[in-house]
Order: C-alpha cells, then structure tokens, then sequence
C-alpha cells in the first residue's frame, strides 16, 4: 500500500473504533458532515433534487429538495456504517439486524450459487458484512470509487472483510470462475457508469440504463439471479433476499434487467430518501432533446 492508502485506511479504522464507541450518535456526527457537504457541493444537491423531481417520489420542488438531503445524509450514514463495519465484531453486526427471505439464499447457495442483484438503495456493504457473518462466500464486481487511492483502500477494506473483488473493466473470467466454485457474485446494476455492456429500463419514472451483467452470467451459466436489499430500519437494517429470478431463453437481458429494475422501484418507493441518485441517471427523453 502507499502512504496515502495507508493514512486512509488509519481514518478508516479510527472511524469504525470510534463509531462503536459512539454508537447511533455517528449518525449525527455524520448528518451535520454531510449538510456541510451539501453546502459546498451545491450542483450535486441540484442533481440529486433533479433525479427526484423526474422520479415518482417527489411531488414538488421543495419535496424533491428535501429528498435530496436527506439522501445525502443518509449516504453519509452509510459510509459510517461502512467504517463501523470493518471495526465490529460479528455478533455486533449482527446484534439488530432482521433477516427476510432467507430461505431463498438457502435455496441458492445449496444450489451451487448464483448472481445477487442489488441496487444503490440502502447499504450495499452493510449487506456483504451481515452476509459474512451469515458464512456466504462472496464475490463482486467494483466499479473505481472516486480517486486511485480511495479505490484501493475500498478494495483493502471489502478483501478484509472476506469478499472476493474484481474490477468491472475485467471482471467476466473471475466471476465464472467464481461462479462455478458455488459462491454469490453481487452486482449492483444501476449507475453502471461506463463500465461494462448495458441496457435501457424504466427505473424510477424513467429510462435508465442497466449493467445487463447479471443477465448475461445467469444465461452463460444457468446460475439464478436472486434479488436482494440492505437498508436501514430504527437502529439497525433489514436483508431482504426476494425470489430467485430463472432467465429464460426467450428473453431478452433488456426483459430480464426490466423485471428486476421494477422490483427495485417498488422496494425504493418504500423509502425513497435511502435511494441516491447523484448522478445524471436519466437518459433524456426524445422530446427534451429537440428542445
């Protein structure tokens, strides 16, 4: 590691011992972090307002405003869950966590694994942290997170905590390999940025493009594609895993992404301000784009 990962990876570890000590104060802490942030970044919540305003979540301006900070706060939560994470104990991870749909992850993993469909909604690694202390062997595909450095300490901190990480750009020999070794590969499939082959779904009240990755592996390998969410709930979080989903010869990966990009805007539509769409994720309808 070079000396700004490992400087990095300090504050990461200072982070989570002092996330444990603090306890659901960290979520204050980090609140009043990410209202700064806001403040100095104001096109991002100009986006983010954008994103909800276009989506079925919001109703108004000031609504879709609101939404926009609160999802910035709440991302921020997540990356204190995330240093909490990497610092806690098993049975603290566990401690408030309800799980739902388990029985499907039985089914999955006894059939010799399979692709985990996930989206930016809640906490993706809080996920990969509870599903190790579940004894899930985990694989996934990242994209790169901000700068060199701050990818490389992310990587460091996923490997640790038991995960399998490849890169998008060169990821399909290593997922087939860990595909047939019986473990769960997670994709997240929205915002797939330039990564990888895509398609266009409807996805929070507008076409959006999906990584059709998941797809693709569940038809070269007959491994089913079992949708799954990690949010927030009180003090703690909910992992919800949903029916596995077969692919059929007949569809197609834009039919297959669709399904899950719907299932996904049911569950968001359930907390929308866990949802974060920082980014342009909408691609422009025919009529804007003649304006």
């Amino acid at each position: 590691m070079t000396m700004n990962e490992r400087m990095i990876s300090a504050l990461f570890r200072v982070g989570g011992e002092t996330g444990r000590l603090l306890g659901p104060l960290r979520y204050t802490l980090m609140d009043v972090a990410m209202r700064a942030s806001a403040v100095r970044d104001p096109g991002r919540l100009a986006r983010t307002a954008e994103n909800y305003l276009r989506s079925p979540f919001a109703s108004s301006e000031r609504e879709a405003r609101r939404m926009a900070l609160a999802s910035m706060q709440e991302y921020g939560r997540t990356l204190a869950d995330f240093a909490w994470a990497s610092a806690a104990l098993p049975h603290e991870i566990r401690r408030n966590v309800q799980l739902e749909g388990m029985e499907h992850l039985d089914a999955v993993g006894s059939g010799g694994g399979g692709i985990v469909a996930m989206c930016h909604f809640g906490n993706w690694d809080m996920a990969g942290a509870i599903g190790q202390t579940l004894g899930l062997r985990i694989t996934t595909v990242m994209n790169p997170i901000g700068s060199d450095t701050m990818t490389a300490v992310v990587r460091n901190l996923r490997e640790r905590n038991g995960m399998e990480i490849f890169f998008a750009d060169d990821a399909a020999r290593g997922v087939l390999r860990a595909l047939k070794r019986g473990r769960f590969v997670a994709i997240l499939c929205d915002i797939p940025g330039e990564h990888g082959p895509t398609v266009p779904v409807q996805y929070c009240g507008g076409t959006v493009q999906f990584s059709s990755a998941p797809s693709w592996f569940a038809r070269h390998t007959g491994k089913p594609i079992l949708p799954l969410a990690c949010w927030r709930s009180g003090n703690g979080y909910v992992l919800r895993a949903y029916p596995p989903l077969p692919v059929e010869r007949h569809e197609t990966d834009a039919d297959v992404m669709g399904r899950i990009a719907g299932l996904f805007t049911s569950l968001i539509a359930t907390c929308p301000v866990q949802w974060y769409p920082f980014h342009d994720i909408f691609e422009q309808d025919l009529s804007q784009e003649d304006s």
